[in-house]
């Protein structure tokens, strides 16, 4: 028989009283938090849900149970809302709910997912609101072929958030997931990869991933290569690159370093970060003391390529520079930059970017516009036989930028 809405309210209610009863026997005298009590009302309101509207297979899925007795359900990113959902918040604590009184694994995919970090914002906050168990009996909280970005992400979410969270217990899965020991003991697991995330789930990433991994590993060096030789990351831009400029998104403070860019760090310490880069250990780079060292790296690597960023082909034309009016001026660096294959635009476009926020700490770091051309544009625009005596028509033509 059909159940009224009015009769479900009101069955409801009258067993949440029940459920809320029994959970003050348990924990004896001890006030249940208004977040337990929340949440037990929208527990019953999940019984009698209607989740026929959502394709709730390709969502969330119970794998089984490993080898240690941990349950193991997944979530993917490709499908996941990219915020809150009342229907999808009574679905996931429908089925959550009986799995989380015993010790379990989230592994959420990613696969396909490309920039979107939405939903591991969604998860992170959808944790805050519901009982302590779900984190308690969390054993590890898996993310499958994240990007590079979601990695940097959420680091910095874990290095500054306070306690455990979500994202605290993160761990990431590399290539390909059907060699992940966590998934041998369930079986048939593969058959529930919905058909939408199955094309990204192997073949695109080995093809990508395998690809930059085997450049690196082959070249064991980060410096003196071509720009080209770089793993990039979904956005088009060298990983090395994007890691040491996000050390001062870190730490936005040290931009303020008196003639950053301009004095070298240790020699040392710079070989230890490069060693690091090699190792994509990540950590250590974002952990080093002195942001010198961050800075002279992130100028070697443009100073170290075998064909410069705006390419030793445009230095003959970049020497007619100061000949040139303002306006004149504006269309032929328009024209140079236009020139450039893609790849080059797009890491110039950012280098750019990125020292507009060292220009907004000039009156700290004392780098004017002027200063970081001197120190930056011979990295960037050189001839191949090079002549010093030129070098100037480059620093007013980076300046100018």
């Amino acid at each position: 028989m059909e159940v009224s809405k009015r009769e479900s309210r009101e069955v409801s209610m009258l067993e949440f009283g029940k459920i809320l009863e029994e959970d003050r026997k348990k924990v004896g005298s001890k006030e249940v938090t208004q977040r337990e009590k929340e949440y037990l009302q929208h527990l019953q309101s999940a019984k009698y849900e209607d989740f026929s509207s959502m394709n709730t297979e390709d969502i969330l899925v119970e794998f089984g149970v490993d080898s240690n007795g941990t349950h193991i359900v997944g979530l993917f990113g490709l499908n996941l809302p990219d915020e809150r959902t009342e229907q999808f918040f009574l679905y996931f604590i429908k089925t959550m709910d009986r799995i989380v009184e015993k010790n379990y694994a989230l592994i959420y995919f990613n696969s396909g997912n490309g920039l979107r970090m939405s939903q591991v914002n969604f998860l992170r906050d959808l944790f805050y609101t519901l009982p302590e168990k779900y984190l308690h009996k969390l054993v590890a909280f898996y993310v499958v072929h994240p990007s590079f970005l979601l990695k940097i992400y959420m680091f910095f979410s874990t290095t500054f958030a306070s306690g455990t969270n979500l994202l605290s217990k993160a761990q990431y899965i590399q290539g390909d997931i059907r060699k992940f020991t966590v998934l041998n003991g369930c079986r048939n697991w593969e058959d529930h990869i919905p058909k939408n995330v199955q094309p990204h789930f192997v073949k695109e990433y080995e093809a990508k991933e395998g690809a930059s991994e085997t450049k690196i590993q082959v070249q064991k060096k980060i410096f003196g290569l071509n720009l080209e030789d770089y793993p990039l990351d979904e956005a088009g831009i060298p990983r090395v690159m994007l890691i040491l400029a996000s050390y001062f998104e870190r730490y936005p403070e040290r931009l303020r370093t008196e003639y950053i860019f301009r004095i070298p760090g240790g020699a040392s310490e710079e070989k230890e970060i490069e060693g690091a880069l090699i190792r994509e250990d990540y950590e250590k780079v974002l952990s080093v003391n002195d942001p010198n060292v961050i800075a002279g790296s992130f100028k070697r690597l443009f100073r170290e390529m075998t064909d410069p960023l705006l390419l030793s082909s445009n230095y003959e034309k970049v020497k007619t520079f100061p000949r040139l009016s303002e306006e004149e001026k504006e269309a032929f660096l328009n024209d140079v930059v236009a020139s450039l294959p893609e790849l080059n635009r797009n890491v110039f476009m950012f280098v750019l970017e990125f020292f507009g926020k060292v220009l907004e700490s000039a009156p700290f770091n004392k780098m004017e516009a002027y200063s970081i051309s001197v120190v930056f544009a011979p990295n960037i625009l050189r001839p191949k036989t090079y002549d010093a005596s030129d070098m100037l028509n480059a620093k007013n033509a980076i300046a100018f930028f």
